[in-house]
């Protein structure tokens, strides 16, 4: 972020020793009493992110400067599409920063090539996972899942279509009793917190489950739902990234870059 050199004035507390600041803090003292806080002001020059000197600005001119309304309202709009997406959606977030300056190139570059400046491209790509969605993918060892008449077993193993599970209680016992049961007669047992989507399209976040009824905060609101009723959110992130030296055409470093993301 460039940030930007303002003079500014601050207030200092007067220093007895100071001349000139005993000679304010005496004319103070005939104006405003003696228990008057001495300061004056002082040109103090700073360097400042746009972000604090828009701030500053909206601290002194109330209502006149939108950045962190506008900061919130990209929040919101971001946080409806993330719980709205459905499998099939990809959603990606760029940021493109030109010119951007290799500080210590002298010393980490040759002496034949040292680039002092050089643009990068950043993209970060997410989209639900469609197994999870569909509670469809392999079931590893210790996950815990749930039959159709609500009871919980813990998985021992997976070979294609068939599980093998065991009761919850012989989990840890060296040679359980085992049941083999169809992958599809399965649901995994939801963890608290996990991002949740009901067969009405409503996002929710679970809050307990017990056996094949889940718990799930809605907007506030907690209701009960079926285990096979509710679609399990799990995002999948990839991020790319792209450096390029080109610092003048931006339009085609910036499709070079798009290209090999």
């Amino acid at each position: 972020m460039k940030l930007v050199e303002l003079d500014i004035f601050e207030s200092v507390p007067v220093d007895k020793e100071d001349s000139v600041s005993a000679t304010i803090g005496a004319a103070d003292d005939e104006e405003y009493g003696a228990n008057s806080r001495k300061v004056r002001l002082e040109n103090v020059r700073k360097q400042v992110s746009i972000i604090e000197l828009l701030d500053m600005l909206d601290h002194s001119f109330v209502g006149m400067f939108q950045h962190r309304r506008t900061v919130a309202r990209c929040k919101a709009a971001a946080l409806q599409l993330h719980q709205n997406a459905i499998p099939g959606w990809v959603i990606i977030n760029t940021d493109w920063a030109e010119n951007w300056v290799v500080a210590p190139a002298r010393m980490l570059q040759s002496q034949y090539w040292a680039q002092v400046s050089a643009s990068i491209h950043v993209s970060v790509s997410q989209l639900l996972s469609s197994d999870h969605w569909h509670d469809r993918h392999v079931l590893k060892k210790g996950s815990r899942v749930t039959t159709a008449d609500g009871k919980e077993w813990v998985v021992v193993s997976q070979v294609a279509e068939d599980v093998s599970i065991v009761s919850p209680d012989e989990a840890n016992v060296e040679s359980p009793t085992t049941t083999k049961i169809k992958r599809s007669e399965l649901q995994t047992k939801l963890n608290a917190g996990d991002e949740v989507t009901t067969s009405t399209g409503s996002y929710g976040r679970v809050r307990s489950q017990e056996g094949s009824v889940v718990q799930v905060e809605i907007d506030g609101d907690v209701r009960q739902c079926a285990r096979n009723t509710i679609h399990l959110r799990h995002w999948v992130t990839k991020a790319f990234f792209g450096l390029t030296n080109d610092r003048k055409q931006y339009a085609r470093a910036k499709r070079t870059c798009l290209h090999v993301s």
